[in-house]
């Protein structure tokens, strides 16, 4: 047992080198630290022990420390300390450090070289690396095979090409080319730098093909999307004997995505089950990662689940597959159950986590891991941010998002730009235009999807100037002609009734898609030139195919009788495109024909439609309820429930709407009621009011109001204006005068009221009243709506 009292220098310097032998660093530091308070004599050894024990990064601070000691105990020109302060340096992160002490030392041999060509190397300096290689060739010092493998591990970028194959000569010179550890780094610079064929070349000069040099070529091949030939060189390694490793599995597994072949990769799963790597985590994670890409979740499951021992990463490859392919609920539960197994989460975990919580809208999901990251060591970086105001964002949670937001202290361009589009998103456009001005006043750039997103608010809001300022900066930084952001110049003058000017910029674009083609066809449409829009259709037909879109942008602003005939031959079209079946597209065909009156061809529509979605059915309803159909609509009510469709709250608003506008009060009610009791829906302000119209329209007030006090839904506006105007139908000003105080103090500032008021008052000939109400305006702001009312019978 080791003696902390002994003094015995060497005793202490084994020990020290024991702990750093065996990974416990931190316990060699503190032995160190105890040896400076006992003043035990520092020796060569001493430091040359402690120093190794200074490997991480989050050791530079000791490192320093360490450093420091041996210059005052005057150590530093020792040649073996000067080398191994430079490799501290080097493996602390500190390259500026490490170069320092290079060009400090006095006698610089081969190996010396070769540490500090490594770490430059290794700190993707690998300019930095060859500059020195050069440099260390000059004064006379021929290079070992671990300098060469060096410096060509610094080699990753195209633009290093000529580095490179200087630094190849120098291997073919010396006799190195057919070093199997250099050709197979040659064959991995090669690979990385898209040059197959002189990949290719270096593989085939190999005296000794190891499988290490096998694998590092299928990867570039598999790499650079020659999916096929990777997959052949594993058969071909095959054939020649060299036995796969978990490298060559995994390899070969890339290659089968990037051929995009499950059919592939399924071969090479059962050539798996085969060998002793069937169970190895490497390559059962990587199984798990194809088949998540190739959508198929029953089999990355089945993989994942037989897995005897799984990790952080298999874990993050089995999260992210069901996120990757839409599916959100099961990455949620499975997180819990990867606590449950002890397993490490990580930054990858938790964008995994995110990205469910923010295809649900799981916002107390998105909350607790919030607080949980909080809690955590992790570090909190853009990503995280980013991932965390997206969920936010996507739940409307817009006031979080924006505390967060503020509380961030260093905000990249990706996070202003998430912030601002989730305002955009949710039709927070000044808010999103204020937060441009700051972003500007913080000397905060611009970029293409951030210029879009200003766009749609600006078009949203007719800010005419701050558009074509945001236009004018497009236009500086280059981004004008990028099809985003002139898909979204094009909408944006488009909304602005500029319809010359959004034709300009569409002609001026180049690579239009279909998007750029929907969006002129839209703001054509949307202004009511039906014709041509119909004219841009088909002039579109001779450069991209339409889509759903296409079509729906048309129907939508098709809507009166004398336009049916252009929605026929609308709907020949979509029939042609075999888009007749999609949903959203029969939705539209059902609204248009409804709104032209023609609800036998809309019901054609609908019967026709091979998958009848809740969306389609709501479609229906709502085309009798405006056409005054009720009892129809609610015979297809009840068809629907008979085909096991289960009604959402849209469908109650549109069976509600059908019966109120036919007075069908027993109907309704027991609509109403259903919806509570059976399918656990919470009516809204929407569904009373439907209620109260219905009641309204029977002339039975007084049973409206006592239904909105039973329900205690005196807080909503809707359901009082809409008895007021049953009031004013039947005249009836008692009920009136206190339906109109209601929707008063709830909402002074809306002139609905005021008006529906004084046309009651009016037929009754009351202008005291009149005359209070007219002052009550006035002195709520509301004094321009004056001249809009029926008549007020005073000055």
């Amino acid at each position: 047992m080791f003696l902390s009292s002994s003094k015995d220098t060497a005793a202490w310097n084994a020990m020290i080198s024991v702990y750093t032998q065996y990974g416990f660093e931190k316990d060699a530091l503190q032995l160190f630290n105890e040896m400076l308070h006992q003043s035990i004599k520092l020796t060569i050894v001493t430091f040359m022990s402690v120093l190794s024990s200074c490997n991480h990064p989050s050791a530079l601070m000791d490192g320093f420390m360490v450093h420091s000691h041996l210059v005052e105990n005057g150590f530093e020109g020792n040649p073996l300390l000067g080398s191994a302060l430079v490799t501290m340096y080097g493996k602390c992160g500190s390259v500026e450090a490490a170069l320092i002490m290079f060009h400090k030392l006095y006698h610089r041999n081969v190996i010396s070289w070769t540490t500090m060509i490594t770490i430059l190397a290794d700190s993707e300096l690998g300019e930095d690396a060859f500059r020195l290689f050069e440099l260390m060739q000059g004064v006379g010092i021929s290079p070992t095979n671990i300098t060469l493998l060096s410096v060509i591990c610094g080699f990753h970028n195209p633009y290093m090409l000529d580095m490179g194959n200087m630094v190849h000569g120098t291997i073919v010179k010396l006799g190195f080319d057919t070093d199997s550890f250099i050709g197979t780094s040659l064959i991995k610079m090669y690979g990385e730098m898209d040059l197959l064929e002189d990949a290719q070349h270096v593989f085939d000069k190999l005296n000794n093909r190891t499988v290490v040099s096998w694998n590092v070529l299928i990867d570039a091949y598999a790499q650079n999307d020659q999916g096929q030939k990777a997959v052949e060189l594993f058969w071909e390694m095959h054939d020649v004997g060299i036995k796969p490793d978990d490298g060559t599995f995994v390899s070969v597994l890339n290659a089968c995505l990037s051929l995009n072949s499950i059919m592939d990769g399924k071969v090479i799963h059962s050539r798996i089950k085969a060998t002793q790597y069937e169970h190895h985590v490497v390559v059962t994670t990587a199984l798990v990662n194809m088949y998540g890409r190739f959508g198929d979740l029953d089999e990355a499951y089945s993989v994942f689940m037989n897995m005897k021992h799984r990790n952080t990463v298999s874990w993050n490859t089995f999260l992210s597959a069901y996120t990757q392919n839409g599916m959100a609920m099961e990455p949620l539960q499975s997180f819990y159950q990867m606590l449950q197994e002890g397993i490490m989460v990580n930054k990858l975990t938790y964008l995994s986590i995110l990205t469910a919580c923010e295809m649900l809208s799981a916002l107390e999901e998105c909350r607790r891991f919030h607080a949980m990251i909080l809690c955590s060591e992790h570090k909190m970086d853009c990503s995280l941010q980013t991932a965390i105001i997206n969920v936010y964002g996507k739940c409307g949670e817009l006031e979080e998002a924006s505390v967060y937001f503020d509380s961030v202290q260093q905000r990249s361009l990706v996070l202003w730009n998430v912030m601002i589009s989730a305002y955009v998103q949710h039709c927070h456009d000044k808010k999103a235009l204020e937060l441009f001005d700051i972003m500007q006043m913080e000397k905060v750039g611009l970029d293409e999807s951030m210029v879009v997103s200003l766009l749609k608010a600006c078009s949203n809001l007719s800010t005419y100037d701050k558009g074509m300022s945001i236009h004018a900066s497009a236009i500086k930084m280059g981004f004008d002609n990028q099809i985003d952001v002139g898909t979204a110049l094009v909408t944006m003058y488009g909304k602005w009734g500029m319809l010359e000017e959004a034709n300009l910029l569409f002609s001026g674009l180049d690579g239009r898609n279909v998007i750029t083609w929907n969006a002129l066809i839209a703001v054509y449409a949307q202004y009511g030139h039906i014709q041509e829009a119909m004219h841009f259709m088909q002039k579109m037909n001779g450069h991209v195919q339409p889509d759903k879109f296409t079509f729906i942008s048309i129907l939508n602003n098709i809507g009166t009788s004398s336009t049916i005939e252009e929605g026929k031959y609308v709907h020949a079209l979509i029939v042609s495109e075999g888009l007749e079946q999609c949903t959203n597209v029969g939705t539209a065909l059902i609204s248009m024909y409804g709104e032209c009156g023609d609800i036998e061809a809309a019901r054609l529509v609908f019967d026709k439609m091979y998958e009848q979605s809740v969306v389609a059915w709501n479609c229906m309803l709502s085309t009798y309820a405006q056409l005054g159909l009720g009892k129809i609509a609610f015979n297809l009510y009840l068809d629907m429930l008979n085909e096991g469709l289960k009604p959402n709250a849209v469908t109650f608003l549109c069976i509600l709407s059908a019966c109120s506008h036919s007075g069908l009060l027993e109907e309704g009610l027991s609509c109403f009621a259903s919806m509570k009791d059976d399918y656990k829906i919470e009516p809204k302000a929407e569904h009373f009011g439907c209620i109260v119209d219905l009641y309204g329209r029977l002339g039975e007030l007084k049973e409206a109001e006592r239904f909105i006090h039973r329900m205690q839904i005196e807080h909503h506006t809707l359901v009082w204006r809409t008895l007021l105007g049953a009031c004013k139908r039947h005249n009836n000003v008692e009920i009136g005068i206190r339906a109109a105080e209601h929707a008063l103090i709830l909402d002074p500032k809306s002139p609905t009221p005021y008006i529906l008021l004084s046309d009651l008052l009016t037929e009754n000939q009351m202008w005291d009243e009149i005359a209070a109400l007219k002052e009550r305006m006035i002195q709520r702001g509301l004094g321009d709506f004056l001249d809009g009312l029926k008549a007020w019978g005073i000055t």
